[in-house]
């Protein structure tokens, strides 16, 4: 199954997290935040589907 356009924005706002984690706290937990919010979104689209 091919990733969907909100995975991969939730893959990218996690990686960004990580990457502005050790100088911009604030930034880097809100990036993970809304990544791991996009992948609970993604989550339900998907099983509301099937």
């Amino acid at each position: 199954m091919p990733i969907s356009w909100l995975s991969g924005l939730a893959l990218v706002r996690i990686l960004a997290g990580i990457v502005f984690g050790g100088k911009y706290e604030v930034l880097g937990y809100g990036c993970i935040g809304a990544g791991a919010l996009l992948a609970v979104v993604d989550t339900v689209r998907r099983a509301k589907r099937r």
